[in-house]
Formats: structure tokens, C-alpha cells, sequence
């Protein structure tokens, strides 16, 4: 199956790429823990830069791990818990499941460019610890 979060971009009405830039950005995500359990979101950013959906899509496809996982606190957005924390289950992943330009007010005081660019520092950051650990096993 591709994850890639090209497939999550939701349809628009607009007739022009022009028009799309205009609007508000939503942004739908769940936390599924492993016992398939799942708690959803939507938020709605600021798109003060003006960016398209498909410019959007490449940003989370280059800063998710696998195009959808990513780490809300690094984000800056809300983590979606359980009440009861259990260990077997839980875990710190989140995946992305939608984005679509709206008229909805704004629910969030984060820019989606923003977003976008503490993702890419989340996603740089694992790729170097990622590479840090391919490169100790390399060296034993």
C-alpha cells in the first residue's frame, strides 16, 4: 500500500492554483496505539506563505519517516493520548491523515510553514541519530 501523503490531500474546489493558495490549511492526524486503538484531530493553520497543497505534500513527505509518522510535540501541535498510559501499547508516533485548504478559522497560533519546518528539523534529527547508529555498528 503507498502512504505517501500525496494519496491524504483531500479534493478541492478550487479552479485555479492561484485560488488555492488563498485559503486556510486543515490538517487531520490520528494517534493509533498498537492495540489499533485510535484518537483523531484536525487543526487548522495559517498559510501566510501562500503554499499549494502539493507543495505542502512534498515538505511532509520529505520530513515524515515512511511520508506519514511524525512526532507532534517536535511539531508543535497537540499529542493525542489515552487517559491511561500503558507501556505495551503506547508509543510516540502519530500518522498524518488528511490536509485540504478551508475557509474553517484558524484553531491553532502556528503558521503550516512552520509546522512544516519543525518537522523537517524532527525528521533530520532521527536521520542522524539513524546514521550515528549505522555508523557505531560499522566501526565494532
Amino acid at each position: 500500500m503507498d502512504n505517501s501523503i500525496l494519496q491524504f490531500i483531500s479534493p478541492h474546489k478550487y479552479k485555479s492554483e492561484k485560488a488555492a493558495k488563498s485559503g486556510h490549511i486543515k490538517f487531520m492526524y490520528k494517534y493509533r496505539d498498537a492495540g489499533n486503538y485510535k484518537l483523531w484531530n484536525e487543526i487548522v493553520f495559517t498559510n501566510n506563505h501562500r503554499l499549494t497543497l502539493c507543495q505542502i505534500a512534498n515538505f511532509m513527505e520529505a520530513a515524515f519517516i515512511q511520508d506519514i509518522y511524525f512526532d507532534p510535540d517536535l511539531c508543535g501541535i497537540e499529542r493525542l493520548a489515552f487517559d491511561k498510559h500503558d507501556s505495551d501499547l503506547d508509543h510516540e508516533w502519530h500518522e498524518a491523515e488528511s490536509v485540504s485548504i478551508t475557509e474553517e478559522p484558524v484553531t491553532i497560533d502556528i503558521d503550516i510553514a512552520d509546522f512544516l519546518f519543525n518537522a523537517i528539523k524532527e525528521h533530520t534529527c532521527w536521520v542522524e541519530f539513524d546514521c550515528y547508529i549505522k555508523k557505531i555498528e560499522f566501526n565494532n
